[in-house]
């Protein structure tokens, strides 16, 4: 692992530890489409955004064994899955073919709503 401080000088003290993860960003295409397509209708666009952030969100059980984290910003996700967890060590559960998973079901669910996801873009991170 990699140590640092903030480049700005503030708090020089604090220390960052850094470890390998699996970051992704999704995002929805065509939201703007939605929104003029929905009309004054916002439930259609809150199933959407439901529907977004289930499949994307991690579950209690995912947070507190393997450690994922998730930020939602509007029709933007990003996830973070620690790859040198213990549990993952000690399963060994391959958590790329997981990630790619949990996206084909989120875009299958989001297909049969005439909307795709960007990306995702999936990358092995210092985080």
């Amino acid at each position: 692992m990699t140590t640092g401080a903030p480049k700005d000088g503030k708090d020089a003290n604090l220390k960052l530890e850094y470890s390998p993860a699996i970051v992704s960003y999704i995002d929805l295409l065509g939201m703007k489409q939605l929104l003029d397509d929905a009309g004054g209708d916002a439930s259609i666009v809150a199933s959407v955004l439901n529907t977004f952030r289930r499949f994307t969100s991690p579950t209690h059980e995912t947070r507190d064994v393997w450690k994922w984290s998730f930020v939602n910003f509007s029709d933007l996700v990003v996830r973070v899955v620690p790859i040198l967890t213990d549990a993952n060590v000690r399963y060994r559960m391959g958590l790329i073919f997981h990630e790619i998973m949990d996206l084909c079901y989120l875009q299958a669910n989001l297909f049969s709503r005439n909307v795709l996801i960007r990306g995702p873009h999936c990358r092995i991170h210092q985080c």
